[in-house]
């Protein structure tokens, strides 16, 4: 990654390590900072909040706090859209979230956000719609068929 002051290469995706005040889950380390988070178009940072998911927090409130902005080159604009897409167009998983910052900050390349797991974030459905599909599934269930319900 490459520090705000160094060289500023023409394709940059920004991201922030900052001293956020969620210390029960995310502990100070030996930098001072206790978060990282991914820098979007809109100026939020999208961040793990509280280990129970993510957030998004308008930059200008993360920046009251101690902080470094970075931004990991990138060789093309299609590099830098497909990273904005992969954090600002999934549901809220902080595992995805983690293999992402892992992938801008380990990586020499950018080929992990071309094609990653996505879990996009769904639009809602009306009664009816619920209605019918709830009547779709109930046709195509077996006596003895089981169904589980995820635990969020």
């Amino acid at each position: 990654m490459l520090e705000a002051s160094e060289q500023t290469p023409t394709y940059r995706i920004p991201c922030i390590s900052f001293r956020d005040f969620d210390r029960i889950w995310y502990r100070v380390d030996e930098t001072g900072f206790n978060k990282v988070g991914y820098v979007t178009r809109e100026n939020t940072v999208v961040h793990p909040h509280l280990n129970r998911g993510l957030t998004e927090t308008p930059l200008s409130r993360v920046k009251r706090h101690r902080h470094v902005l970075v931004y990991r080159a990138a060789d093309a604009q299609a590099e830098v859209d497909n990273v904005e897409r992969f954090f600002t167009e999934n549901t809220a998983s902080i595992e995805l979230f983690n293999s992402g910052m892992a992938a801008l900050c380990n990586q020499r390349d950018l080929s992990f956000f071309e094609n990653p797991i996505r879990i996009p974030i769904l639009d809602m459905i009306t009664h009816e719609e619920f209605e019918r599909r709830w009547t779709l599934l109930r046709s195509i269930l077996n006596a003895g068929d089981i169904l589980l319900r995820a635990l969020n």
